[in-house]
């Protein structure tokens, strides 16, 4: 619900759990009022403490004291961290906004803001989600006179009541993504950033949840402010604590290495910014932003579905695939119930390791003298589904692509090319290059009858040339090429990989139905890994190439039963990585039994909440709880490593069953209410390597 309380000036947003408000200054400049727990007398906003209605409506106009802005922006005598920095045409880089106009229109609040000295109007959106307990922002900038630069322009600010809280997001590197950094917000400032053409995984992510330092939240209780970007290249989040104790957020593109020109009538929009506030801990967060995708972000269609179960060529294979050995392992994967076959890397001309052949994207006609089409007539012969993996942004030098267009790789004439993984990046953002990436998809979509395309991405983005603005036109190609792909093609089935998890954020969302959370199918580190993964994103996202993969593993070496790396295999999107051409029986018949199973259990698990009620990170044991969103089912999966005789747990306390609810345990029933409070008992996991799955089932 949105008011507005003329005779103040007030701007009231309220979602299930937050009232968020903003009023007007006597300069006529929007000015932060308050943002936390519901409030249901907004008119009170006059007598809180720290956030006073003097705070905005000064007596006298001083912009040296001016702390909350709404919008904050580049200006004389303001010195915090600004969303907005415009560089105009005379070189005068002050940007003074004042109110023009506003419109509510149900859910949604347009907030029309003016620089009177220019012809420059900014919007900031605000769209309240009732269902999902949250507020979408974000900002216009329209240019109605002279060219102008942005050299700065964020999605949104909102500040904290002041006091002192705690930061918690997830960074990490190559195979160890998705690990949990908690930074305490005192004076100065706190950055999260990226700036290297992708969004996380591997490095920060574009979500934040921040929570009070006294009083800290729990994974089931306390009080949780939390906000993620819907972007996929460089962004930057800033959290700052100034000398008068406000505490900012700032989140948005990322100013680095980047200027945005607008010519006369033109515009840009920034991503959206989803914020909100819960009491419950970061497991209610989490079941808020489950909805958010469930509902709003993920693919129509899709998400109403089960994910099927991968048989993936990477791991036991890697570059050496051939047409004799896929067809023979067709009848394999059908033979143990999985569902898609997916031919990974090394299935194009001269493929045979990656140091060449990328952007040459025809079937090997050496190993593969029929082309692809027979495996895939076979595979769907078959009953399964098929799929290819491919990088359509990356090429390699020694390749027919390059030798024909060198010049559409991202390189200065003037100094030598940069390689990662022998690879070089294409200029997407050039029309040419663009045209030939769709097209080539359309080709290979159409060509192989696909089910299903892998899209990786292997390196950073550099050398970025003489645009200002290319990390955010690339961006914006990238974007338009998945969703030329998503919407030629509604039913296909898109992975979303970047080295593992490196675009694991909501502007992906709209256009993938399964992230590559990481390459580590290593089960022990994907415990930690999952962990950081499940807490903004779905579970049921949490994909690889085979997360059911080869014992040793390809990572570490470390040897695992098959038990607890199939237990693992379900709490995600499960995929099979070993080769079942030499497996022995034991594991072809014991895969074929876990994946029996977990089909009884996948369609609750695909549209389930997630509550992690013991953390591998505490006493090393993992405890995660998938519940259905109608709170009729539950499964609880347990897993521990490295625990000493004695220790671990003896005693689970579910959450978010119905209390009034009888539900069947082994056998045995329970009300929903002592299942929360009291718990249910389990046998104490110890050892190395141990996994269990707890079935909850009401009974109605």
């Amino acid at each position: 619900m949105i008011k507005y309380f003329s005779d103040k000036q007030l701007f009231v947003i309220e979602t299930q759990s937050s009232t968020y408000a903003f009023a007007l200054n006597d300069h006529n400049a929007p000015m932060h009022v308050y943002y936390g727990a519901k409030l249901f007398s907004p008119e009170d906003l006059e007598l809180i403490g720290a956030d006073r209605m003097d705070d905005y409506r000064f007596r006298e106009y001083t912009k040296m004291f001016k702390y909350r802005h709404e919008y904050a922006t580049y200006e004389r005598g303001v010195y915090d961290e600004e969303a907005l920095k415009i560089r105009y045409g005379d070189g005068v880089s002050d940007v003074d906004l004042v109110y023009d106009s506003h419109n509510i229109d149900g859910n949604k609040l347009l907030l029309t803001l003016k620089d009177e000295a220019y012809s420059l109007k900014v919007v900031l959106t605000y769209e309240v989600f009732e269902n999902f307990d949250m507020i979408k922002r974000y900002a216009t900038i329209i240019n109605n006179g002279d060219k102008l630069d942005i050299e700065k322009c964020l999605s949104a600010t909102f500040y904290l009541p002041n006091g002192n809280y705690i930061s918690n997001t997830f960074a990490g590197n190559w195979a160890k993504e998705f690990t949990k950094v908690t930074t305490e917000i005192t004076e100065g400032k706190v950055v999260y950033e990226t700036r290297r053409g992708v969004t996380s995984g591997p490095h920060f992510v574009p979500f934040v949840s921040i929570t009070d330092k006294k009083n800290p939240a729990t994974e089931n209780s306390g009080s949780v402010y939390f906000a993620s970007l819907a972007y996929s290249g460089n962004f930057k989040t800033t959290l700052e604590k100034n000398h008068a104790g406000t505490v900012k957020v700032a989140m948005g593109i990322n100013d680095f290495d980047t200027v945005i020109p607008l010519d006369k009538n033109e515009s840009f929009t920034t991503p959206d910014l989803y914020i909100g506030y819960v009491e419950g801990g970061y497991n209610k967060m989490s079941e808020k932003l489950y909805d958010l995708q469930f509902d709003y972000l993920c693919p129509r269609g899709n998400i109403d579905k089960p994910f099927p179960i991968i048989y993936n060529s990477w791991y036991p294979y890697l570059f050496d695939v051939n047409e004799e050995k896929l067809l023979a392992l067709i009848p394999k994967i059908k033979e143990i119930g999985a569902e898609l076959f997916v031919i990974d890397d090394g299935w194009f001309t001269n493929r045979v390791d990656d140091r060449r052949a990328l952007g040459d994207w025809q079937a090997c006609k050496k190993r593969f003298p029929n082309g692809l089409g027979i495996i895939s007539d076979k595979a769907h012969e078959a009953g399964l589904l098929f799929g290819l993996w491919v990088e359509p942004e990356m090429i390699n030098e020694d390749s027919e692509l390059y030798a024909l267009h060198p010049d559409w790789v991202l390189k200065y004439d003037t100094r030598p090319m940069s390689k990662m993984r022998s690879q070089m990046v294409l200029d997407i953002t050039k029309p040419e290059v663009y045209e030939f990436c769709k097209n080539m998809l359309d080709r290979v979509i159409t060509e192989y009858k696909l089910d299903y395309l892998k899209w990786d991405m292997n390196r950073y983005i550099a050398e970025t040339g003489k645009d200002s603005d290319f990390f955010v036109k690339y961006t914006q190609a990238l974007w338009g090429l998945y969703k030329h792909i998503r919407y030629t093609y509604p039913t296909l089935l898109i992975e979303n990989c970047a080295h593992g998890g490196a675009r694991s954020d909501y502007g992906m969302m709209p256009y993938s139905d399964r992230i590559n959370r990481s390459d580590n199918s290593d089960p022990v580190d994907v415990l930690k890994l999952h962990e950081g993964f499940s807490t903004y994103i779905l579970p049921r996202y949490a994909g690889g190439a085979g997360n059911v993969a080869t014992s040793p593993n390809g990572q570490n070496g470390r040897v695992t039963p098959l038990k607890f790396r199939a237990h693992l295999g379900m709490t995600g999107s499960m995929s099979v990585g070993f080769d079942l051409l030499t497996a022995k029986k034991e594991d072809i018949d014991g895969i074929k039994e876990y994946i029996k199973y977990y089909k009884t259990i996948r369609p609750m698990l695909h549209s389930s909440y997630l509550y992690r009620l013991s953390s591998v990170l505490d006493n090393g044991v993992a405890v995660w709880q998938y519940t259905a969103r109608d709170r009729s089912k539950a499964v609880v999966f347990i897993f521990a490593h490295g625990v000493r005789w004695g220790e671990g747990l003896e005693n689970i306390k579910l959450v978010g069953l119905k209390k009034q609810a009888r539900y069947e345990i082994n056998g045995k029933t329970y009300s929903g209410d002592t299942l929360m409070k009291y718990g249910h008992n389990i046998r104490k996991p110890g050892g190395d390597y141990y996994s269990e799955i707890i079935e909850v089932t009401e009974i109605k």
